[in-house]
């Protein structure tokens, strides 16, 4: 993919502002997106030579990450010489979360209370909790007198929802309140736009949330990261399959999690993930899967509704160790 070629495609404002020395900031969670958003901003940076200092960021799930995951964000924030700060919720990982949710909303006699305790679509706490609030938490840090252009992976094809998103938006719970321009006849603020005007005459801290991939297929994602493109990621998970994982991962770039089979990668039992992907996610992460099915059988709330991961283990005929409850 030719980098000049392609540059029309970004959001000219936040082009605008890193032309102009805004710190770019670049959240890396171990994913396709994220990687390959990582490889081409960090050429961009060279290529049209912005000025202001860049860094990655990465929010550490604890238990609930792949065990490659941190290893992963930090090899590939290596090869491109990008600072990285690793944060964490101050309260402990995403275990200790759900086991709070636990001992609040349900009870560990197995008696039904007030609601499941487990993630979901309507309750992403994991999110809000384990990655937003920390890395939000990071971005404060960079200055009260900043503009902060805040990349995301994020891709409108993805889901329904993102595709309902803007590529660009103003963070209100980070910038300034007089950058944020909401009015009792504004509701919804300045454009990014005009909060880059307002900085300019005003200063003060004004964060803009970039999709940096918005428009982006999973093939040009692939293309971006492996040199044969999904294909080659096809060719290797076949591999797998077939019995030879030492050749489908040697000289891999992105995540192992691909060649196994993984859709996507979130923490390794996501609540929103495919069957395939928590089939995978049981099969490479026998732990946490036995946590979670002793948090299951306690409260009496399946994991998933509808989807118990013990039932899913049994069904896969994956053996899980037998823990003690806590």
């Amino acid at each position: 993919m030719d980098l000049f070629r392609d540059i029309s495609t970004y959001d000219p404002i936040a082009l605008a502002a890193l032309r102009r020395g805004a710190t770019l900031a670049i959240s890396v969670s171990g994913g396709k997106d994220s990687q390959a958003m990582l490889y081409r901003l960090v050429e961009m940076r060279k290529a049209l030579d912005w000025t202001g200092p860049s860094h990655a960021v990465h929010a550490d799930l604890g238990r609930a990450e792949w065990p490659q995951t941190l290893a992963h964000v930090e090899a590939m924030c290596r090869s491109r010489h990008v600072p990285l700060s690793v944060v964490r919720r101050d309260r402990g990982d995403l275990v200790a979360r759900i086991e709070e949710r636990l001992n609040t909303v349900s009870t560990l006699d197995g008696t039904r209370t007030a609601k499941p305790f487990w993630p979901s679509a309507a309750q992403r706490y994991c999110t809000s909790d384990l990655k937003r609030g920390p890395i939000q938490k990071w971005l404060r840090t960079l200055g009260k007198d900043v503009v902060i252009v805040s990349a995301q992976g994020m891709r409108s094809e993805e889901s329904s929802r993102r595709a309902k998103m803007e590529p660009l938006s103003v963070n209100k719970a980070l910038t300034s309140k007089h950058l944020r321009g909401v009015t009792s006849s504004n509701s919804r603020g300045y454009t990014p736009s005009e909060a880059l005007s307002a900085w300019q005459s005003e200063g003060g801290r004004l964060v803009l949330d970039w999709l940096a991939l918005f428009d982006w297929s999973e093939e040009q994602v692939w293309a971006a990261l492996v040199p044969g493109g999904i294909r080659e990621l096809r060719a290797r998970q076949k591999l797998y399959r077939d019995g030879d994982e030492a050749a489908a991962l040697h000289g891999w770039l992105a995540h192992p999690a691909y060649v196994w089979g993984n859709r996507r990668l979130s923490c390794a039992l996501c609540v929103l993930a495919c069957r395939g992907d928590l089939v995978n996610g049981i099969r490479h992460n026998p732990q946490l899967a036995a946590r979670y099915v002793l948090l299951e059988r306690a409260s009496g709330y399946s994991f998933k509704q509808g989807q118990s991961l013990e039932a899913l283990a049994a069904e896969e005929m994956i053996r899980l160790p037998i823990l003690e409850p806590a």
